[in-house]
């Protein structure tokens, strides 16, 4: 894959062993110049590291699973904000945000089925399985 590649989308880091969604460290994931990095939204450590160092990676149920070393970075791709929680108290309202919820959830999915296809061919192998 060439050198120029360049694919960015907004993502959001899963917590170490916690599924909670307050926990998420918002951010920009982004692959350009055969590097993969995660710049957080506000200040704090990400990465910025070649992709061939990074492996074992997968889709899982919100997004992409990819380890580098013994380190595992859990992302929730692409979805927007939601209002969860708050009713308008109209029905046509409320079915209209769940149908853009399905749409929105949808959309991620498919972005984060992108990320693999661009990403599996790039990724180095694990060091277990490496021949020395």
């Amino acid at each position: 894959m060439p050198e120029t590649l360049m694919f960015e989308t907004r993502a959001d880091q899963r917590g170490r062993g916690i599924p909670i969604t307050f926990l998420l460290k918002r951010g920009t994931l982004k692959i350009a110049d055969g590097r993969l990095s995660f710049v957080r939204a506000k200040a704090g450590p990400g990465f910025d590291e070649p992709i061939g160092d990074f492996h074992s990676l997968s889709k899982n149920m919100f997004g992409i699973t990819i380890w580098l070393g013994p380190t595992r970075y859990r992302f929730v791709i692409g979805q927007r904000p939601t209002r969860s929680g708050l009713s308008s108290g109209n029905l046509a309202v409320e079915a209209y945000a769940a149908v853009d919820s399905v749409q929105d959830y949808r959309r991620a999915r498919d972005l984060a089925e992108h990320w693999v296809y661009i990403l599996k061919e790039m990724v180095g192998v694990a060091a277990a399985s490496r021949t020395v």
